[in-house]
């Protein structure tokens, strides 16, 4: 008992010693780098960390907050960057429009600018989220490159399981998805709701409903403010064909997304644009099957459906993010602004509450969701009239989607501002806020 602390001492050598024998040497290397010398930038991203494992908006902000409390810490600390480009990610893919940091915009940009520095100092985290943003890109191959780097790097993470169950359900692999989310929750057994999100959306593509609905409520208990999630419960009552619980969770999902200024549900857009991010390069059968469930749970079909879905989503193109809309004339923020000046009409597509909040100063507003028509359309603008469409931002599908429809209805000259709002009140140009015209 008197050498105690000693035998202690030699028990841990010797323990540590017979690991390092059982090592590969890239892991070796791992384990020899620090990722940080700061100790107070390490705590930082921890308790940052725990706050970001909660999931609802307020604690993914709080957990921001401590990412770059630990940046300012230390600078090159690659971990702290790739926490803050993983949570922002996490604002743009719940279609957060949050109030503390800026919106979904301004989140993604922050998490372009993370992941760069991130970058630097290569760790799992940020081959991770790089992943799930090639994935959202529809660069589904340079996505599993990256995912694959992640876990080689860190193979017992995981987070970067869930990643890669994201990618498989993008891709039309359901089932392996389901593998990989639920070697997660076993690496992970206090896991955080993004799990059950994950395998909620691999039961449903699977058609196996009753058991998506089964996790959906199991998630739904832990008082999730993601919207989507709502969706994912809607579709699968539809195909399982239950009216009960309905009404309500569309009332939900309506309640969470107008008070975020989100469009409210429809099958078009809810189930063919943005789900949990963007969807326009889905598996096509996962997203049409999420669609006739939700034309099966009753929910409205919204706006200008007079054009087949995928014929206005043929003129549409996406490259690093970015949309493109053949036959529309792309402009950028001083365009905008020298159209404006000459009287050109603005028709800004976003939701009522989001445009009353803040617009571009006489303009008009068409939710792209549930008013944007031929019939509403014509009656702000002929056919042959100049006219300029936007919406949230540069990420933001909503004023592609409406240029492509404006198009097919044959409006002649479509401008279309992918910058959108944020981008006019980033430059403090002139703002409006008041009631919907």
């Amino acid at each position: 008992m008197r050498d105690i602390f000693a035998l202690q001492d030699k028990v841990i050598r010797q323990i540590v010693a017979a690991l390092a024998v059982n090592l590969t040497r890239g892991e070796q290397t791992s384990v020899e780098r620090a990722e940080t010398r700061n100790p107070q930038a390490y705590d930082a991203v921890l308790r940052g960390w725990a706050h970001y494992r909660q999931g609802p908006e307020d604690e993914t902000n709080k957990a921001i907050a401590l990412f770059e409390q630990a940046i300012a810490l230390d600078p090159g600390y690659g971990r702290a960057h790739a926490a803050v480009a993983a949570a922002s990610w996490r604002i743009v893919q719940s279609n957060w429009e949050s109030t503390t940091q800026g919106g979904y915009q301004r989140a993604f940009d922050r998490m372009e600018a993370a992941l760069v520095k991130a970058m630097r100092q290569p760790n799992a985290l940020a081959h991770a989220v790089s992943a799930e943003v090639l994935s959202k890109q529809g660069r589904y191959e340079e996505a599993f490159t990256e995912i694959g780097k992640a876990m080689a790097l860190a193979p017992n993470d995981p987070a970067n399981y869930l990643s890669k169950a994201r990618i498989l359900n993008a891709t039309g692999r359901a089932a392996e998805a389901e593998e990989s989310v639920r070697w997660a929750m076993r690496l992970d057994p206090l896991y955080s709701p993004d799990y059950l999100r994950a395998l909620a959306n691999s039961l449903f593509h699977q058609q196996r409903y009753e058991e998506a609905v089964g996790t959906v409520e199991r998630l739904l208990a832990l008082k999730t403010d993601v919207a989507d999630d709502y969706i994912t419960l809607i579709a699968s009552l539809g195909h399982l064909g239950r009216k009960g619980g309905i009404p309500e969770a569309i009332r939900t999902h309506n309640q969470l997304n107008l008070a975020a200024g989100i469009n409210s549900i429809t099958v078009q857009y809810s189930g063919g644009w943005f789900w949990y991010g963007d969807m326009f390069n889905y598996d096509p059968a996962y997203r049409d099957r999420l669609m006739e469930g939700l034309r099966k749970a009753g929910v409205p079909e919204g706006a200008g459906t007079d054009i087949p879905f995928e014929k206005y989503r043929a003129l549409m193109h996406k490259s690093g993010g970015y949309y493109a809309v053949t036959g529309a004339t792309t402009i950028d923020l001083q365009q905008a602004k020298t159209l404006h000046d000459r009287g050109v009409k603005f028709v800004d597509v976003r939701a009522a509450p989001d445009f009353a909040r803040g617009h571009v100063p006489r303009a008009f507003n068409l939710d792209v969701a549930t008013e944007l028509s031929r019939d509403s359309l014509s009656r702000i603008v002929g056919k042959d009239e100049e006219f300029v469409l936007s919406c949230h931002g540069k990420t933001c599908p909503d004023s592609a989607i409406a240029s492509a429809k404006a198009l097919i209805w044959g409006f002649k000259r479509v401008y279309y501002f992918a910058g959108g709002f944020p981008a006019w009140k980033e430059a403090g140009y002139p703002v409006e806020a008041s009631a919907k015209n």
